[in-house]
């Protein structure tokens, strides 16, 4: 996708054993190189490939999007005989130990999806206008605190790593004088710590930019989810593409309905400006 990842394990000199670094901890410098394939698309393929890998002979549409209420665990498609002998496609919580686990028939939840996404169509195109002043102002007002707040973590922490950088190339260079480190050595090392601090400081200054200017672009991200969901209708609406462009995540919770059958709550969040697009619509309501 374009970015250069750095930090994904060290050395021990010692022992020679190779200690790999979490991810968390890793340094990733997005959009050094052209990407071979944009990000949506590598996403969607991950996806696909883990929800699908035991399971290849079953179509998941919601392979990556489905997880369980209660643990947070994703759901894995199974196939089933059902009571009247038919075969029935089932997504469920592999945690045995979680009461209230998720699990949900396929088809319930195609017509769950169904129905929450025709009545978000309905309401947003027909109230187009409305719609994009309610969430535009309502987006503005949440994102601008948190755009902020992640931006002033980012530039703490190059920040950080910049006077890391300083003292090691000062360390290095010490070395070199002192004749205490090969030439080879010294030139590999300083090279790397060159470009990782030439890379930061671009990075550092883009940051500092965005913290500073207004670039949000509510509007666009607005009116491409909108064109996705006019492009929605009966034959596609559970095809892949149109989940992962409408959808970023659904949970699913099972509990106790007082009945013969467990009762279902499934929560959806939506791709673009979520919580304000819900609470339009319970306010049209």
């Amino acid at each position: 996708m374009g970015h250069y990842i750095k930090g994904k394990s060290s050395k021990n000199f010692k022992t020679k054993h190779v200690i790999l670094i979490p991810k968390e901890e890793r340094y990733v410098f997005k959009n050094v190189f052209d990407p071979i394939i944009s990000e949506e698309t590598f996403r969607l393929a991950q996806s696909l490939f883990v929800g699908n890998k035991k399971n290849s002979g079953i179509t998941n549409p919601y392979a990556g999007l489905v997880f369980c209420g209660i643990c947070g665990k994703p759901l894995s498609i199974q196939r089933h005989k059902g009571g009247s002998g038919h075969y029935e496609e089932r997504l469920v919580c592999r945690n045995t130990n979680e009461i209230g686990k998720g699990t949900i028939l396929l088809e319930d939840l195609n017509e769950v999806i169904k129905k929450e996404l025709f009545t978000l169509k309905n309401v947003l195109l027909k109230n187009k206008t409305i719609f994009l002043d309610f969430v535009i102002n309502r987006i503005e007002e949440l994102e601008s605190k948190q755009l902020t707040n992640e931006y002033s973590i980012r530039l703490i922490n190059i920040d950080k790593r910049l006077k890391e950088l300083n003292k090691y190339i000062q360390n290095l260079f010490e070395e070199s004088i002192n004749q205490a480190l090969p030439a080879d050595t010294y030139n590999k090392f300083m090279q790397e710590y060159l470009f990782e601090k030439k890379t930061l400081e671009m990075e550092y200054n883009k940051y500092l930019l965005l913290s500073n200017i207004d670039n949000d672009n509510t509007e666009t991200k607005l009116n491409k989810f909108l064109s996705k969901l006019d492009n929605m209708d009966e034959d596609n609406f559970t095809s892949a593409v149109i989940i992962r462009n409408l959808i970023s995540k659904i949970l699913i919770t099972t509990f106790d309905s007082g009945t013969s059958k467990l009762g279902k709550q499934v929560t959806i969040y939506y791709k673009c400006c979520d919580s304000a697009i819900k609470e339009f619509i319970e306010g049209d309501n």
